[in-house]
């Protein structure tokens, strides 16, 4: 069974997550499907119609992937159309099958009695036709076929400029993509945030470690002031020829006691 999928290019399954990417990019000097049909004065708010649609479904598709970005990172193969969120209250999973309800497939039989399954919106005369619900109509098509491709995973969102890009290799089931997900000009940005989130989670890593000093510290001669304590404790755990001195320790103070006092809740709580 042939699959033809109306008012939309035939291209290569594979390269649809990057048609996609240029569409969300306006890449692509022409604007085809069905609103190539419309009036010049339609035309534009069609087409911010279109581009505004298709950009709120990637974008909740996208952002299902890191749900819990802050432990596992963006994980794409996770990405789910049944998603939801305050800022996405509605699931994709039912704009998908109204769609669906309201442009059915249908069969063309040939002359020679093979028959081809024609998916897409379903036209609409120019005199009765909606340009705004066209535009929402053939972006939710769009959406759909990028689904059905052989590979929508590696369609990405750029963490420092905000493009679309597409990646060569389909990520690795359930294998997070830590720091962010950055296109080939945002690199650098990618290294610094890699850096940035190495160096929090070792001081959150040294918070920890100065909590369970500062539980332990006892007003005497032998264990000093309360800070000298902690920091030598902390010191004891850190790489061969790395330290810290008293102000670290004093400059994280409000961190740690909050650390403290949030073990004991849990204890008390326990």
């Amino acid at each position: 069974m042939k699959t033809r999928w109306i008012g939309s290019p035939s291209v290569n399954e594979k390269m649809v997550p990057a048609r996609v990417a240029d569409l969300l990019n306006e890449k692509l000097k022409e604007f085809w499907c069905g609103l190539r049909l419309l009036q010049v004065e339609e035309r534009d708010s069609a087409i911010a119609e279109f581009k505004s649609t298709l950009r709120g479904l990637v974008d909740q598709w996208i952002d299902s992937g890191k749900t819990n970005q802050t432990v596992a990172g963006d994980t794409p193969a996770q990405r789910s159309i049944t998603w939801r969120s305050p800022l996405y209250p509605k699931a994709l999973f039912e704009t998908l099958v109204k769609f669906w309800d309201r442009n059915s497939p249908r069969v063309i039989v040939e002359l020679n009695g093979s028959w081809t399954l024609q998916v897409g919106p379903k036209p609409q005369s120019a005199a009765s036709q909606d340009s705004l619900h066209m535009a929402g109509e053939f972006a939710i098509f769009e959406f759909a076929r990028l689904l059905d491709s052989t590979s929508p995973e590696r369609l990405y969102r750029c963490d420092g400029c905000g493009k679309y890009f597409v990646r060569e290799r389909t990520p690795r089931k359930e294998t997070p993509i830590y720091h962010g997900s950055f296109c080939e000009k945002c690199t650098d940005k990618g290294g610094a945030r890699r850096t940035v989130d190495s160096r929090n989670r070792r001081t959150r890593e040294m918070i920890g470690w100065a909590a369970d000093a500062w539980a332990k510290w006892a007003p005497s001669r032998r264990y000093g002031t309360q800070s000298e304590w902690v920091a030598k404790q902390v010191t004891v755990k850190l790489p061969r020829g790395k330290s810290i001195k008293i102000n670290w320790v004093t400059h994280h103070q409000p961190e740690i006691e909050a650390e403290v006092e949030r073990r004991e809740h849990a204890t008390r709580k326990d």
